[in-house]
């Protein structure tokens, strides 16, 4: 495993860290014309957590983004 993707690793992990705190807490208003088409689908915006619905896209996504930009910054760099 190379420098970078140690970094990447550790970076993805911090960053799941913070959306794991601040994702469950997001809600979706009632009145907004997103949360009244989800009512009308049948969807308890009271309820609803996007990070349970869509958590699992965020790692492989988030990971993916990193080292894009570890490799675009640091990837002419010796591992030395």
């Amino acid at each position: 495993m190379t420098s970078i993707e140690k970094l990447a690793e550790a970076l993805t992990e911090w960053g799941m860290n913070v959306a794991k705190s601040v994702l469950p807490n997001v809600a979706i208003p009632q009145q907004s014309g997103i949360g009244s088409l989800m009512q009308m689908l049948g969807v308890d915006v009271r309820t609803y957590n996007i990070y349970d619905e869509l958590g699992f896209l965020l790692k492989p996504t988030m990971r993916r983004l990193v080292m894009q930009t570890l490799n675009k910054y640091l990837g002419g760099r010796s591992d030395a």
